[in-house]
């Protein structure tokens, strides 16, 4: 063969080669568009819904009937909204008195959506009171958003023995928690998520956790330097002992507790509650009763010598069965700066 010919040959290999190589490239763009593009699409269909919806995750039954906690007027500004019962049945234009009810005919797992649509809502939840409807609260297995209009949660998830899980973040509107956990006194604690709450505008930490038995969350970043109420906040949590860590208290944020006015059984018969809590002040901007807040602690002993209690009027059963606390086997004496200061105590 003639060099020619090789060299004939090697171009024309050389082309092929070049073409060849040439349309895969066009081949694998086209597949990267294509799977961009889907990509796209996917993520473009699950975008965050609007942040004043709330979104709840239920876990019915075949032939479940759930009345949403929401029948409440703001005032002069009733709100109307859609729900999304998440069954494929949407309510429009439900108004704040009229039909919160919704029958499951099909067993499942639904996400209902609660959208306002005019005025604004301020209220999910019953307060001291369960769910209407039989067993409803029960049902719900998740919170996946939480909307940013509403300004009280009491009551939200009163004995919903089956939740799990709630977002990280709490709508920075919210000033009431009173009862919203009340009897979860459920085998999967409620989510590690939150630990994350910011809670510097709640005024009300009422029954938060009463008698959610297996509650054992770090509670130690919670901003309570707003709350005047804390009574029975953890009474009946008989595993509740923050996760282990800590609750100090630090000037306007972490458990500061100046504010507080009552203080009446918020540990009561929290059996296995024994973490420090420095320099809590109850008392010290305002008077307050400290009635039977640790009876029944049994394992509580931690140094609460660094307490000032200037306004305290009440301490009545404050350690009533609280078999194990000698203070951390430390003296428990007034001091300066009204640390352990009695004298309004009555």
């Amino acid at each position: 063969m003639q060099n020619s010919d090789l060299t004939s040959s090697s171009s024309l290999a050389y082309k092929i080669f070049a073409k060849g190589l040439h349309y895969t490239t066009y081949i694998i763009v086209g597949f990267a568009c294509l799977f961009f593009t889907v990509g796209s699409g996917a993520s473009g269909a699950s975008a965050a819904d609007p942040l004043s919806w709330t979104e709840l995750v239920v876990n019915v039954p075949a032939g479940v009937s759930i009345t949403l906690p929401i029948g409440y007027n703001n005032g002069a500004s009733p709100w109307t909204a859609t729900i999304d019962w998440g069954d494929g049945n949407t309510s429009a234009g439900v108004v704040w008195n009229g039909n919160l009810t919704h029958l499951f005919p099909n067993a499942g797992t639904f996400t209902i959506k609660i959208e306002p649509t005019a005025g604004t809502m301020i209220r999910f939840g019953n307060g001291n009171a369960v769910w209407a409807g039989l067993n409803a609260a029960t049902n719900v297995t998740g919170v996946t958003q939480i909307g940013n209009t509403l300004t009280s949660l009491t009551g939200a998830f009163y004995d919903a023995t089956a939740l799990t899980s709630v977002p990280t973040s709490l709508p920075s509107s919210v000033t009431d928690l009173s009862y919203a956990f009340f009897g979860n006194n459920n085998n999967s604690p409620i989510g590690a998520n939150i630990a994350s709450w910011a809670t510097g505008a709640v005024t009300n930490m009422a029954s938060t956790f009463q008698n959610v038995v297996n509650f054992n969350q770090n509670l130690s970043a919670w901003d309570t330097h707003s709350v005047t109420n804390m009574s029975s906040m953890f009474q009946g949590d008989t595993s509740f002992n923050d996760n282990g860590v800590a609750m100090p208290a630090t000037v306007g944020s972490k458990w500061d507790v100046k504010n507080v006015t009552t203080f009446a059984n918020m540990f009561n018969g929290a059996t296995a509650f024994n973490v420090g809590m420095a320099n809590w002040t109850p008392g010290s901007a305002t008077t307050t009763t400290l009635t039977s807040m640790f009876q029944g602690a049994t394992a509580f002993n931690q140094d609460i010598s660094s307490w000032n209690t200037i306004g305290v009027t009440n301490m009545s059963s404050m350690f009533q069965g609280a078999t194990g606390f000698n203070n951390g086997n430390n003296a428990l004496s007034a001091g300066a700066g009204n640390i352990w200061n009695l004298s309004n105590v009555t």
